[in-house]
């Protein structure tokens, strides 16, 4: 029983050393990569397009009303060097719907895979007042 005994305390106290303690760094020595956490960068902005290739329906996260006409959307996508994207605003009564494609840009070769937020604004024909915003 006491070998029992000796080799659960032996077991606490190598997983007490394994772990670590507030203030120290978990981190050191760790070759991966962590992105950062920190910041508030400014997200990009594109501008609508009809050059992309290849491009294909894509969700956007939230919206806002920059002014009574225009409306911002945010989403993510790759680098703007990379990535463009197409905007759709179909205007009703009671709502507006906005759609994104997203393709490459033309001789855009090879990019990173990243995503990134990014912006893009959309002109209303009138302005939104009370009609909601909706995607396609």
């Amino acid at each position: 029983m006491r070998i029992l005994r000796l080799a659960v305390v032996a077991l606490a106290a190598a997983a007490a050393a394994c772990s670590t303690s507030a203030g120290s760094d978990p981190d050191r020595g760790s070759t991966a990569a962590h992105p950062s956490q920190g910041g508030s960068a400014a997200p990009q902005t594109m501008t609508s397009r009809d050059d992309l290739v290849s491009p294909r329906p894509l969700q956007w996260d939230s919206w806002r009303l920059v002014d009574p006409t225009t409306v911002e959307v945010t989403f993510l996508a790759g680098p703007a060097d990379c990535d463009g994207v197409k905007v759709t605003a179909e205007e009703a009564a009671d709502h507006v719907t906005i759609g994104l494609l997203t393709g490459s840009l033309p001789g855009s070769g090879e990019c990173r895979a990243i995503a990134l937020t990014t912006t893009t604004q959309v002109t209303l024909s009138s302005p939104l007042g009370d009609r909601r915003v909706r995607q396609p």
